[in-house]
């Protein structure tokens, strides 16, 4: 990974974080200001290729989908997105012999786009990478330690002890914030007594693009298509 080398005077946006999130805003703001804006994008993560990701898939709704469209970043997930179709949602006990479906949705008219689609995060988090490398983004994989005002322009402080300045500094570092700490932006917590867990299964049977949800006493148990 390269750092980051911004020419003086330049428009510079420092991305910190490198989920989806953030990689889909530095591609977004790179695309609409191509080389007027220089961008950076700092996460440690980028060292191993994103790996943190392993193990996880997402619901991509519509617009999202045609928000991945418009960055070029949908066409490289050829065969990696499955489309749900529709999706079944019953509400019952546990004990209950039956579960009746209360709810559906899906696709009203033949030929309509799917509503959602189910893609796993590795193969998204590399589209985004892939687009972000074509968009001439520096991706930076050492970590964001603090920022603050300097003048008109943020001065940030990157884990190495490097001293960057950008124009404009996007938190995207997660739950756990540093940027946002530091920003003094508050947050409610709130915790839990449950867990959750999440398989990913092969069955004999074609799922044909449909979600299941079932919400239970307990909490709910759902069922999504991958690929």
């Amino acid at each position: 990974m390269t750092s980051s080398t911004v020419r003086p005077g330049a428009r510079h946006i420092l991305v910190a974080g490198g989920g989806i999130p953030g990689l889909a805003l530095a591609l977004a703001l790179k695309q609409a200001h191509g080389p007027a804006l220089a961008a950076t994008l700092c996460d440690p993560a980028l060292a191993s290729g994103g790996s943190r990701q392993r193990g996880r898939a997402y619901a991509v709704a519509a617009g999202a989908r045609r928000m991945l469209e418009r960055l070029g970043v949908w066409e490289r997930l050829t065969g990696a997105a499955q489309p749900i179709h529709d999706m079944a949602i019953s509400d019952s006990r546990l004990a209950d012999p039956v579960r009746p479906v209360f709810l559906t949705f899906g696709q009203d008219r033949e030929g309509e786009d799917p509503f959602a689609h189910m893609v796993e995060a590795e193969p998204l988090v590399e589209a985004l990478l892939a687009g972000a490398r074509e968009a001439g983004l520096v991706l930076d994989a050492r970590g964001v330690s603090g920022a603050r005002p300097e003048g008109r322009a943020m001065r940030v402080t990157l884990s190495d002890g490097e001293s960057l300045a950008a124009s404009l500094v996007a938190a995207s570092d997660g739950a756990r914030s540093r940027l946002r700490e530091a920003a003094g932006i508050g947050w409610v917590g709130r915790s839990y007594p449950q867990m959750g867990i999440v398989a990913t299964i092969g069955h004999a049977r074609d799922h044909e693009g449909r979600a299941y949800e079932h919400f239970l006493p307990g909490g709910p148990f759902a069922i999504l298509p991958l690929t």
